[in-house]
């Protein structure tokens, strides 16, 4: 980040900096709490999720359903949905679109009733 690296490095009133760039002092000094090896271990059971072909037609919140069914197994806390569409977009992980079937008609063709009735 550019304010920062002014307020670090080139010494700069951290007040100063901020209200030039229009900045918040405290978006300067926040620090992000989560994990990322737990972000990495969360994608790779999405990415095992998404391979197993019995589960192969589940979307993001059906695995969430059962990632969340784990971790409270575990003693762990339950995930946000909408944390785990975030990772499921920045995997690249779609559900597999269904086949239509054909439907097989029958070799006579459809009477016209309406017409049958008025004559």
């Amino acid at each position: 980040m550019a304010a920062r690296h002014l307020v670090e490095v080139k010494g700069f009133q951290e007040r100063r900096v901020c209200r030039l760039l229009n900045l918040a002092r405290s978006n300067l000094r926040y620090q992000p709490k989560q994990d990322e090896s737990e972000e990495q271990n969360l994608t790779e059971q999405l990415k095992t999720f998404a391979k197993n072909p019995r589960k192969r037609r589940q979307g993001y919140r059906l695995v969430h359903q059962e990632i969340n069914k784990e971790r409270i197994k575990e003693g762990k806390n339950p995930l946000n949905h909408k944390r785990i569409y975030r990772l499921w977009r920045s995997v690249g992980l779609t559900v597999t679109a269904r086949r239509k079937r054909k439907r097989i008609r029958s070799g006579k063709p459809a009477t016209d009733l309406v017409a049958d009735r008025l004559h």
